[in-house]
């Protein structure tokens, strides 16, 4: 996956957790008002893939601008 799409899956992907995080937090707040308030914290496995993703397309975008900048300062040597 190159730069250009390493961010543009990265800004879908923020943008997908995001609307999944308020979507749950809804469900969350109308469960607890109909059942009383739960421990449960956990999250679902949809939002866990695609949390995992984000974070995996960030890390790789990073290790590729910090090889482009060793690059590029090699070069300048």
């Amino acid at each position: 996956m190159g730069h250009g799409r390493m961010l543009k899956a990265e800004a879908q992907l923020e943008e997908e957790v995001q609307k999944l995080r308020r979507r749950a937090e809804l469900l969350d707040a109308q469960e607890d008002q109909r059942y009383g308030k739960s421990n449960c914290n956990g999250l679902s496995e949809e939002l866990q893939r695609r949390q995992d993703r984000l974070d995996k397309i960030r890390q790789a975008r990073q290790e590729l601008e910090a090889d482009t900048a060793a690059a590029a300062a090699h070069q300048r040597q």
